[in-house]
């Protein structure tokens, strides 16, 4: 992840994206120069393959899928920007949620368990899902900024009401997976769903934003014209950050659910049922 955020800033700045105006002022405002930050990518990138090294020993797992997979991280974080620049052709979401939810979670479990499964791919859904609401709440605040840079962007585009009906997807999304989980597979991964009025709050502000910045919808349902560009970072400036903050809490309460053990909640009603019939029966007949 840091060296995907310095390949962002660097080559962010040599394409004249990152201004006074933008949210990353590294370059910008003299805290580092271009130099330095191209150092800190191959500090970044270097400290990441010493880290990942011993994991060849230490894991159960083949060399080759050990490696292939910190490749693959690697090649993500210079993608995102550099090369090819997915960023900048609209597939920057579908990179970082393949990213930061399969690709991370698969290396973790390769790592550990030393074999290839789909299950943590499927297990890794609602990080994938959040980690795109981060990005898109970002995107849909920057919209304009990011129009003038020349970076193309889902939240581009779509009008606002789609772009709301997108983040909701990708908010609440989580949810509808973990229910399924509760009922098939453990009833503490139930405890994620605390979090659900958080996310239900969240949506409404950026639904509130939206409409706030766009002036709200013509009478005919249509959008109007773009707004003016304060207006949209105005409305929409801390999203992308209590995004982040409502992924960081679910992720550590399916964390936990995970980790304690209990039945799934079909067999606990059922449990729960057959005790009560046994209680009214030695009631009814003692």
């Amino acid at each position: 992840m840091p060296a995907g955020n310095l390949v962002n800033t660097y080559v962010d700045h040599q394409k004249g994206v990152d201004r006074a105006s933008t949210s990353d002022q590294t370059i910008v405002s003299g805290a580092l120069t271009e130099g330095q930050v191209g150092l800190l990518v191959g500090l970044a990138y270097a400290s990441g393959a010493l880290a990942g090294a011993p994991l060849l020993l230490l894991s159960r797992a083949r060399a080759s899928r050990v490696l292939g997979h910190l490749g693959l991280g690697g090649l993500a974080a210079y993608a995102y920007t550099a090369g090819p620049g997915l960023k900048y052709r609209a597939l920057g979401d579908a990179l970082i949620m393949s990213t930061f939810g399969p690709l991370l979670v698969s290396f973790a479990f390769i790592v550990q368990c030393g074999v290839q499964a789909w299950l943590p791919v499927v297990a890794s859904l609602p990080l994938a899902l959040h980690s795109g609401a981060i990005l898109h709440a970002n995107n849909a605040r920057d919209v304009d900024g990011d129009a003038e840079a020349g970076v193309l962007t889902l939240a581009q585009i779509m009008k606002p009401t789609l772009s709301t009906v997108f983040y909701a997807t990708l908010l609440l999304g989580p949810y509808a997976l973990a229910a399924v989980r509760v009922v098939g597979a453990s009833t503490l991964e139930a405890l994620p769903l605390l979090t659900l009025p958080w996310a239900l709050r969240l949506l409404s502000d950026f639904r509130r934003g939206m409409r706030r910045a766009t002036g709200g919808g013509e009478p005919d349902g249509e959008d109007r014209p773009p707004p003016p560009r304060q207006a949209l970072v105005d409305a929409l400036v801390d999203m992308p950050k209590r995004t982040a903050k409502l992924q960081a809490a679910f992720a550590l309460l399916s964390a936990v659910g995970l980790l304690l053990p209990s039945p799934p909640l079909g067999e606990l009603l059922r449990s729960c049922g057959r005790v009560l019939l046994r209680s009214f029966y030695n009631r009814a007949h003692p």
